[in-house]
């Protein structure tokens, strides 16, 4: 069996020995020059496993030997009726009792369309092109899923690096398909170089049903068996079932992975964390929202609403459709609404009776609402989906919203300091290390975030332990030479890895290249970059959702198929 190149995406997916495979699809730079580019849009490039090149229509899939001569596909464009059909004109293809499905032929007009393909092959077709209408494809579809795991998973094995793993549940219902079972997710993550380039990969390993007589723990054991991989782990992250993940962590068979501090990272993203340090402001919040909601509604008001506009215009504040037009549960739009038109509020006391003075906020409440925000704003921009896709920075921007939170909520510290110790047992060694990982970070900033967090007084100590537990790691990936010594490894990192001021650094592309200069170091990164601390499945899950919806929507379709559908779709998206 022939290993696919899971780890690049840019081809269409694997094939088996000498089936087709998709090399350049929608733009081959090299079928340019023999084509056409007005002919190029309308056929993908195949080649098949000898070597032979041939042509692929994108509306009927039709089959053409690539040649130079180009009149014979210009003659293939002028009578492919599916390509007339979408324009409205000619001829229906002969079809089944199916209908066309989202603008996508139907299994059974495939079949019609190109005899050639056998069944294996316009399965992967139907998936990689979001055919839905699978059910009475169901053995050629199971067929295939076992095929591409195989290879899939060989390719996994063979792979020199740790994987992470998300886990998300969600309790998925459908009135035809479904009841409301508790289905989870589980996605890999890990760091391939592919054409000489680090690239982050997210694929899915299994789709599995949790129902009353389902045990958790042991059906992500049985994943992880299956797939072979459960002795090279470095993290579980699961936000739903925290507590059951320690169980996994005592499992025999994880216990030879090395991560930092010898141990597997389990729990839940640090979304979740975050999420308790935001509740600690949040009745505060509420409380300032709900007076500001009301100064909203009263400006909005006629007997109000034009006095309001007049203090904008007369202080020079930019009115620019931030003042909401009613109360919103958006807090930070709300809390900057109010210390925006602050000086409006003040003026519009002064020229309308009408206006209740009672609804401003007093100088304590509008600094509050300062601090408030600040602490708000500084997890949205953490908690962005695409932001920050590798820990490097991570421990910084918990550093500022610890500074923050501090700030906001000098009442009840303790509270604070709390989930900082949490955060520190949990994920402080490794969030650190990735970020003495990126070149912008040295010594001296570690210290810098190391006193805003437990005090200038114990910065020093701090530094001590990270670099004893970053020689531990180095040690663990194999680096040789002692501490001290002046030409190992771990000392040239330490002393002249070209520290740079790149604000918008992409950390893969720079390990790519120190990668041969620095190997355990790159080594190292390689794992840690690869952990979902922030992106667990949150955005993943929701288009996995939109592919259930719609594979149920389109036909009565049993839990084999959806499991096999979604997991070949993973692994064969471009």
């Amino acid at each position: 069996m022939e290993n696919p190149s899971y780890g690049d995406d840019d081809g269409a997916g694997p094939s088996r020995h000498g089936r087709l495979t998709n090399t350049n699809v929608g733009n081959p730079s090299g079928a340019q020059t023999i084509l056409g580019p007005d002919i190029l849009q309308h056929f993908e490039k195949r080649v098949e496993g000898n070597g032979k090149e041939w042509m692929l229509c994108s509306y009927c899939f039709k089959r053409y030997v690539s040649t130079k001569q180009t009149s014979h596909l210009r003659r293939h464009m002028n009578t492919c009726a599916s390509n007339r059909n979408r324009g409205g004109g000619g001829e229906d293809l002969p079809v089944s009792r199916d209908e066309q499905i989202g603008g996508y032929h139907t299994a059974d007009q495939l079949a019609l369309i190109d005899q050639q393909l056998n069944d294996l092959d316009l399965i992967r077709l139907m998936i990689t092109r979001g055919i839905r209408s699978l059910a009475s494809k169901k053995s050629v579809l199971l067929e295939v899923y076992r095929e591409e795991k195989e290879k899939f998973c060989n390719y996994l094995e063979k792979l020199p690096v740790r994987f992470s793993l998300a886990i998300e549940e969600k309790a998925i219902s459908d009135d035809t398909a479904m009841s409301d079972d508790a289905y989870i997710w589980i996605t890999v993550s890990y760091i391939d170089v592919i054409n000489n380039h680090w690239s982050l990969k997210n694929k899915m390993l299994g789709f599995r049903k949790i129902d009353s007589g389902s045990d958790y723990v042991e059906t992500v054991k049985g994943v992880l068996s299956e797939w072979m991989i459960d002795r090279k782990l470095i993290s579980v992250i699961d936000d739903n079932n925290k507590d059951k993940l320690g169980d996994i962590q005592s499992w025999d068979n994880v216990q030879d992975s090395l991560p930092p501090g010898g141990h597997l990272i389990y729990d839940g993203s640090l979304n979740h964390m975050l999420s308790e340090w935001t509740s600690i402001v949040q009745g505060q919040a509420d409380t300032l929202v709900e007076k500001i909601g009301s100064c909203v509604a009263c400006v909005n008001e006629p007997p109000v609403k034009s006095s309001f506009r007049y203090a904008v215009q007369e202080l020079g504040l930019e009115d620019d459709g931030s003042m909401p037009k009613k109360r919103t549960d958006n807090k930070i739009i709300m809390l900057e609404a109010a210390l925006k038109f602050r000086r409006a509020f003040d003026r519009l006391k002064e020229i309308n009776d009408d206006f209740d003075v009672n609804l401003i906020l007093t100088d304590r409440e509008y600094s509050m609402a300062g601090k408030i925000l600040d602490v708000l704003k500084c997890c949205k921009l953490a908690n962005s989906e695409d932001r920050f896709l590798t820990p490097n920075i991570y421990i910084q921007i918990i550093c500022e919203i610890y500074m923050k939170l501090v700030l906001a909520n000098p009442e009840d510290l303790d509270s604070v300091t709390k989930i900082r110790d949490s955060f520190w047992e949990k994920y402080g060694v490794v969030l650190a290390i990735a970020a003495f990982l990126d070149p912008r970070f040295d010594r001296d900033t570690l210290g810098q975030w190391f006193g805003e967090i437990f005090g200038r007084d114990n910065v020093d100590a701090h530094l001590e332990q990270f670099f004893d537990n970053l020689f531990q790691c180095y040690k663990e990936y194999g680096g040789s030479g002692d501490i001290d010594s002046t030409s190992s490894e771990y000392r040239e990192y330490m002393t002249d890895r070209d520290l740079i001021q790149t604000p918008n650094l992409d950390i893969l592309i720079w390990w790519n290249v120190k990668a041969e200069r620095f190997p355990t170091f790159a080594r190292m990164a390689q794992d840690i970059f690869s952990i979902p601390f922030y992106t667990t499945l949150t955005h993943l899950g929701s288009e996995l959702e939109q592919e259930i919806n719609s594979a149920m929507g389109a036909t009565e379709i049993d839990f084999d198929i959806l499991e096999a559908y979604i997991c070949v779709k993973s692994w064969l998206k471009n």
